[in-house]
């Protein structure tokens, strides 16, 4: 009888860590599925808006930004002002679709239904290099700091940006050690009489 329990209980253990890899495995397989979905979708959008000649006359913004709000820029071009007009509305609507892309996917992410560790491994350098394509847009529409309106692509953007820094010099600090392990001090020259 001692024996069916000692049986039984490490059959419930192998199946707790087979149920914890499958888990894993359904995961990973969602987020990269996700991830491959929305950035398709969004390279198809960025096309259509920027590579072809469909908005020729669209305005340009000339300036300097330093956050993800209306506050941070600074135009030294009539962008604005051509933006809020309602002279490009076709534009401003095939912006949007690329906005809201992201926000989904920045949504799934913070939400957890995407493991954000696997999407960060895959693709976090190219989600940060997109949301800072599209800052002039997530500022022109975000009034303050704490504006509701593409909150998921703000925090997402804030978080994997520190983290994508952090990385950084922890691989630049890597280089440094391994250079100062293989490197050699000169010896200094012995002092005459000694």
């Amino acid at each position: 009888m001692l024996l069916g329990i000692a049986v039984g209980l490490f059959q419930l253990k192998l199946l707790k860590k087979d149920m914890s890899t499958r888990v894993s495995r359904e995961s990973t397989l969602l987020s990269v599925s996700v991830m491959e979905e929305k950035f398709k979708e969004l390279n198809n959008l960025i096309e259509s808006t920027f590579n072809n000649d469909n908005f020729p006359d669209r305005p340009c913004f000339e300036g300097e930004i330093n956050g993800l709000d209306i506050s941070k820029m600074n135009c030294s071009n009539d962008f604005i002002l051509e933006m809020e007009s309602g002279d490009h509305i076709k534009y401003e609507n095939a912006i949007c679709s690329c906005l809201c892309t992201l926000e989904t996917l920045a949504q799934y992410i913070n939400s957890g239904i995407c493991d954000e560790e696997v999407c960060y491994k895959l693709e976090g350098p190219l989600f940060v290099s997109h949301v800072d394509f599209f800052k002039e847009f997530i500022a022109l529409d975000r009034k303050s700091e704490d504006d509701r309106l593409f909150e998921n692509i703000v925090s997402l953007h804030k978080r994997w940006l520190t983290r994508l820094e952090h990385d950084n010099l922890l691989k630049k600090s890597n280089e440094i050690n391994n250079k100062l392990k293989n490197s050699q001090l000169p010896s200094p020259i012995k002092i005459i009489g000694l």
